[in-house]
């Protein structure tokens, strides 16, 4: 803060800082007590740069609101002596990255010109020895001025220079909004941050952070420490939206993340259609405060009303990804089409959006999502939308869908995902859906591979970490799916994915109790059949009576569950009855199965595993059921070990004499499945009795009993009574194994406990 209270001049410009004024030529402009604390700062640093730091610690000693506040003031203050002295000049210099220069010689100048009252300076007589000295001093005063001015001038231009190429990594945080009820409001912000996305990454020094990094900062707020902990970045712009009238008022600012000072400021009156302007002064304030040339790209082709049906359709899908949000979002597409037929972002939003309504759907509409998405496929390519993305769309079409793994055909699917990579589409959802389709084909290397590399591009993408984790589990890397779960957790600590992750891998590694507690916290919150068939395949791996029986009871006559649906109990029952070995009551459901929609995972996994209970003569009545399913499966619908239970139930037609896949076949699909990770004992144990190899079945099985392997859950019915094991069921060393076996489950799940 300024230490004097007293009246000075600079030329006839008379300053008075207990009055807030200033005067010159009989005019006088009013500031406010900070604008007038940052002049007298600027002006006790004699022309030489003051810092925005000492600006800070002089005027806002507290610091509170300081960083927006000095920028406002330099605003002012400028804009009070152009129009006191009635010049354009520039009076003060913004030195990029340090801070504000008075220009004293400029402006006393500028003073003694314009006054007429200034008196003439006496003219001082000197001695001769007198005027020597004065003579000398002034060569080297004026000598020493010449060298200080060179080199600050050619430390300018030397980072005018450096900036011109210097590469900045820029993260744009979501605009705020003061009403989150306003849809104008946050239509605006919505189109702030999109346009500003595409204008900032079109300059050559901008390494801009993707979409997906700038939405995560919408819902999760941090400082800047933490921001560049998560994402390491130079800049942040961020800004908000406020509605004033029939217009909205929009701030924003440029933040240097190191320093934590707000290089700029600005805002300006934006009509709700007409945002191009906003995010262009955005844009060339920017570019321009860091020295570097850019030009402008062409604004959007689309009508006015086109791109706000547009940004609204965004808004919905950035707070919820559903069934519903999709198709609330489509509907504003469809309009904001039908406005701007020929527009390349709507049309290519359109298609986007069916590709991932058709997992989603199911019969009829599932039919008519896809031919939707076939159509906007077609006009996709006319307008000339990159080739990346258009081979990313052409491998959707050709994916796998979870309600019918038949459909599709990966081999295709992964021969586009391969060429959109190699045209670089960098999108998330690609990234996304090819680890998936990777993951599900057995190519977990790969798999990997492309999670990480989407990460590289998306690292706040807390899908992709979940794909990571899962890709990581299913190989068998527990603890490299652990750290996952940290940085997951270090992203998004309150989203419910990483508590279901988690219990997934507390599944595979044996640690049933974390799973129990896991749906039965979040029974409320998903479909009741999810849960409860994860239930019971803990409970069945754990061979845990009591609780099973509570659990089948749930659907007994009588027991008065109203939570539970029919479908609900079909699938409770239909693994009741696979435990049980109930024959009779595997047919009924078969037939059953036969004639409902075959959409459910569990009812198909329970399907191949009722058919290798039943004997050979009843097979042949369900051949065609199980061949569809099963070429659907290894077709990339099955994601842990539902693929090699269905080859052993392939296996055992196959030794019925009711052939589907030969015995080379079923190795060489058996072959492929563990290509990239290890076969667990448990199903070799199995595998090899049932092509007849007794002793390693038995000795695979010692190693079960006397080692610390997990049996792998999903399946129904408990592993020593598997059919696998029928011709071992009376050898002494088989029976031996199987006490055992239930002895160790007995004393390592003694204290499990589920609840309904």
């Amino acid at each position: 803060m300024n230490t004097s209270n007293r009246q000075f001049s600079i030329g006839a410009l008379l300053i008075d800082p207990l009055a807030n004024t200033l005067n010159f030529n009989s005019q006088t402009e009013k500031l406010s007590p900070k604008v007038m604390e940052v002049f007298c700062t600027l002006y006790q640093g004699n022309g030489v740069v003051v810092t925005r730091e000492q600006l800070l610690n002089s005027v806002w000693a507290n610091r509170f609101g300081g960083d927006e506040s000095l920028s406002r003031a330099i605003s002012e203050l400028r804009k009070s002596l152009s129009r006191l002295l009635d010049t354009n000049k520039k009076l003060i210099t913004t030195i990029p990255k340090r801070g504000y220069r008075l220009e004293l010689s400029l402006l006393t100048e500028l003073c003694q010109l314009e006054s007429p009252l200034v008196p003439e300076v006496p003219v001082m007589s000197f001695s001769e020895p007198a005027q020597r000295t004065k003579h000398r001093s002034l060569i080297i005063y004026s000598l020493i001025f010449t060298a200080v001015f060179i080199i600050f001038v050619t430390a300018i231009f030397s980072n005018m220079s450096d900036n011109s190429h210097k590469a900045y990594r820029v993260l744009v945080i979501p605009f705020d909004v003061t009403d989150s009820d306003d849809n104008d409001e946050r239509t605006l912000a919505n189109g702030l941050l999109e346009l500003s996305l595409t204008q900032l990454s079109q300059v050559d020094n901008f390494k801009v952070a993707s979409r997906t990094s700038s939405a995560y900062f919408k819902t999760h707020k941090h400082s800047l420490k933490e921001i560049q902990s998560l994402l390491p970045v130079d800049l942040v712009v961020e800004g908000a939206v406020r509605r004033d009238g029939n217009t909205h008022i929009v701030t924003y600012r440029l933040i240097e993340v190191d320093s934590g000072f707000t290089l700029f400021s600005d805002s300006q009156d934006v009509a709700l259609l007409n945002m191009q302007d906003a995010v262009s002064n955005l844009v060339i304030s920017t570019t321009a405060h860091l020295g570097i040339e850019h030009k402008l790209i062409a604004p959007s082709p689309q009508s006015n009303e086109a791109y706000r049906l547009y940004l609204l359709a965004m808004d919905i899908l950035n707070r919820n990804y559903n069934l519903e949000a999709l198709q609330n979002a489509q509907a504003y597409l469809i309009r904001a089409n039908a406005q701007s037929p020929a527009d390349p972002l709507i049309v290519e939003a359109i298609t986007s959006n069916y590709l991932e309504m058709m997992n989603l759907t199911s019969g009829e509409e599932q039919k008519v999502v896809i031919n939707s998405a076939q159509a906007f496929l077609e006009q996709s390519h006319e307008l000339g939308i990159s080739s990346g993305t258009l081979s990313f769309f052409e491998g959707m079409l050709h994916m796998p869908l979870i309600s019918d793994p038949t459909r599709g055909n990966t081999q295709k699917a992964l021969e586009h995902f391969a060429k959109a990579k190699k045209l670089g589409e960098k999108s998330f959802n690609f990234y996304f859906n090819y680890t998936y389709l990777l993951t599900i084909h057995h190519k977990y290397k790969m798999a990997l591979a492309i999670a990480e590399e989407g990460i590289v591009s998306h690292p706040l993408s807390y899908r992709l970490y979940g794909g990571l984790a899962f890709v990581n589990l299913l190989m068998g890397n527990d603890q490299v799916a652990g750290l996952v779960f940290e940085k997951m957790n270090e992203i998004a600590p309150q989203d419910p994915t990483t508590r279901w992750m988690e219990a997934l891998a507390a599944t595979v590694s044996g640690q049933y109790q974390h799973t129990l507690d896991w749906t039965s916290q979040t029974r409320e919150d998903n479909p009741l059949v999810q849960t409860l068939m994860l239930d019971l395949s803990v409970l069945i791996a754990a061979k845990n009576e009591d609780s099973l029986a509570r659990l089948w009871a749930l659907c007994e006559d009588g027991a008065g569950s109203t939570k539970l649906t029919e479908a609900d109990c079909f699938h409770i029952t239909f693994a009741q009855a696979i435990y049980n070995k109930d024959i009779s009551a595997l047919l009924l459901h078969l037939r059953d199965a036969e004639n409902t929609d075959l959409s459910s995972p569990y009812i198909r996994s329970m399907i191949g595993q009722a058919l290798y209970m039943l004997p050979g003569h009843l097979l042949d009545d369900h051949k065609e059921l199980f061949g569809n399913l099963i070429s659907g499966e290894l077709n990339g619908g099955g994601l842990s070990n539902l693929e090699s239970l269905n080859l052993l139930t392939a296996l055992h037609f196959a030794q019925q004499g009711s052939e589907i896949f030969s015995i080379d076949e079923i190795n060489a699909n058996v072959a492929l499945i563990y290509s990239e990770k290890e076969m667990p004992d448990s199903f070799k144990a199995e595998y090899s009795a049932q092509i007849g190899d007794s002793e390693r079945a038995l000795m695979l099985l010692q190693s079960l009993v006397d080692g610390d392997e997990v049996i792998p859950v999903g399946r129904k019915y408990a592993y020593f009574d598997s059919p696998a094991f029928s011709l071992l069921k009376e050898e002494r060393r088989f029976l031996d194994l199987k006490m055992q076996y239930n002895r160790n489950l007995a004393s390592t799940y003694k204290s499990l406990e589920w609840q309904f």
